[in-house]
């Protein structure tokens, strides 16, 4: 049986998936800081009241993809099924910490492991087809504090150039998610 959401999460993993749909919803997805902590999916609901207009949105995360899920690595990419019926999907990316903590690190560095990780995850989507690869997609940036909100311009600009997508910069762990919220509005 296939999931039923209108925004599904997507993403490597330990990049703050569950983290978004736990700041976004009210579910309580489980969250560790060791990758595959989510091997089925979760559901929340996003409600949205603006005064006269109220909107409920389901959301749904699953799996981290890796490279090669499609040939079985990680958990595989049996989960992936249930995005197909959404409209929406919003790919999370985050910096690593291993680059982060790099006192000489750079925002190419960023950028350059922020858009690998983005690339897998796409061609992991067109291996598996089915339209997902043709849905609209938001990208979405978690754990911006641990970039210098002085660099979040440059290396927006230089992943920009690459896909042609633009960022949206949110905090899952700090709770600030408010412009991904007006962006799925």
């Amino acid at each position: 049986m296939k999931v039923v959401a209108d925004v599904g999460i997507v993403g490597m993993p330990n990049v703050g998936k569950s983290s978004i749909l736990k700041a976004l919803t009210n579910a309580h997805p489980k969250i560790a800081g060791y990758p595959f902590t989510t091997l089925e999916p979760n559901l929340g609901v996003l409600h949205i009241d603006q005064g006269d207009v109220q909107k409920n949105i389901v959301i749904v995360d699953v799996p981290g993809v890796i490279e090669d899920a499609w040939e079985g690595k990680g958990i595989g990419p049996w989960f992936l099924r249930h995005l197909e019926r959404v409209n929406t999907l919003l790919h999370i990316v985050a910096p690593s910490t291993d680059i982060i903590s790099n006192p000489k690190y750079s925002n190419s560095q960023i950028v350059e492991q922020m858009l690998n990780d983005y690339k897998v995850v796409r061609a992991e989507l067109a291996k598996y087809g089915k339209g997902l690869p043709e849905k609209k997609e938001i990208v979405v940036v978690n754990k911006m504090e641990l970039v210098e909100e002085g660099n979040r311009a440059e290396i927006e600009k230089e992943f920009k150039k690459e896909t042609g997508k633009d960022l949206i910069w949110v905090s899952a762990g700090m709770g600030e998610v408010s412009k991904l919220v007006d962006k799925l509005s």
